[in-house]
């Protein structure tokens, strides 16, 4: 059930070993079709969150949960939709659950961090922050965070500090720094987190016909239809110029606005749904352990052979790219074939529809 928040946040009276134990009962009670369509309701869940469209989000968000309340992903993109909403509690209820299953994962620590920061809970968003950037120290949404938290503070100077980080990391974030430079010190620089400062007294706008609202969304896919062959083409020139386009088109599509609560979506740290996945019903997931350029890697226990094992998945922007799929697979083979005391041995090589895994000891 929710927290209740009063005057300040109270946490939930179970444990987090709790919530996590609970939910996975009642995942595994469903049985494993239900934790097939809970996945299948996520991926919306995703899609409806990069258009914006939150309330839609939400919806499916929580169908996802009903289907499979293990769905740490569903959970975190739930509290993404009410961070919009300006949902706060829920979104610090949701976002906390799904560390609960997902233990310092960074996007629903970023999540739950500006959930935190919106209410006033300023030393727990700093909390939040700080732990994302313990695991991930270039994660740009988290210095925001982490500002946005020192300045609720007062602390300007370490508030400006986290600024000029996390504008180092992603010039998108350059703007804001140079609006805080610019900013009286007499001003509250909680401001310039304000995404939404329209008066809340003012009647919000009509919203746009629904034709225009179909023809937005064609012309946005007809573009992500070109930019994709685009790339094709990429493939037969260089691999150099490929990355760079490809890191180009990402910083694009992403939303000017993404700090905390829209960063989970765009980030490529995913959290996996276990068990909403078919290959997460083979393994349980423990907990988030590493992040490199292919993928993110997690440590979790094989059901059948009882055995500790690490699981590395594509991360999405990879495994999109037929070519470096094809290459990481290949990749995975080849280590498959070598024996050596320094070399990890890599006991399964999984392919679940769009998804890669590797299985290694």
């Amino acid at each position: 059930p929710p927290a209740q928040l009063g005057g300040g946040y109270n946490a939930p009276s179970q444990t987090p070993e709790q919530v996590a134990a609970a939910a996975r009962a009642q995942a595994a009670a469903a049985g494993p079709d239900a934790a097939l369509r809970s996945a299948s309701v996520t991926k919306d869940a995703a899609a409806a969150l990069r258009v914006k469209d939150y309330p839609t989000a939400h919806q499916l968000a929580s169908q996802a949960i009903v289907l499979n309340a293990a769905n740490a992903q569903a959970l975190n993109f739930r509290a993404i939709a009410s961070n919009r909403m300006h949902r706060f509690t829920d979104a610090v209820t949701d976002a906390s659950a799904a560390l609960a299953l997902v233990p310092g994962n960074a996007p629903a620590l970023q999540t739950r961090s500006w959930a935190f920061a919106k209410q006033g809970l300023f030393q727990e968003a700093l909390q939040d922050a700080e732990a994302t950037l313990a695991r991930d120290p270039s994660n740009p949404y988290a210095y925001q965070n982490k500002a946005m938290a020192l300045a609720g503070m007062k602390d300007r100077a370490g508030a400006l500090d986290a600024l000029r980080r996390s504008a180092a990391l992603d010039p998108r974030f350059q703007n804001r720094l140079e609006r805080a430079l610019q900013m009286p010190e007499a001003q509250d620089l909680p401001l310039l987190f304000d995404d939404e400062a329209a008066p809340r007294t003012t009647a919000a706008p009509a919203p746009p016909p629904k034709t225009a609202k179909r023809f937005a969304r064609l012309a946005m896919l007809s573009g992500v239809g070109g930019i994709l062959i685009a790339l094709g083409i990429l493939h037969v020139v260089s691999a150099s110029w490929r990355e760079k386009v490809s890191m180009t088109i990402r910083r694009v599509l992403a939303p000017s606005d993404a700090v905390g609560s829209d960063a989970p979506v765009m980030t490529a740290t995913p959290v996996p749904s276990s068990p909403g996945d078919a290959f997460w019903l083979q393994y349980e997931l423990i907990k988030e352990i590493g992040l490199g350029g292919m993928g993110v890697v997690y440590e979790a226990q094989d059901r059948s052979l009882e055995r500790r094992v690490a699981v590395k998945k594509m991360r999405d922007e990879i495994r999109i790219d037929p070519h470096e799929r094809r290459r990481f697979v290949n990749e995975a083979k080849l280590v498959a074939q070598l024996r050596h005391p320094n070399i990890v041995d890599i006991y399964a090589i999984v392919e679940e529809g769009q998804e890669v895994y590797l299985v290694f000891e």
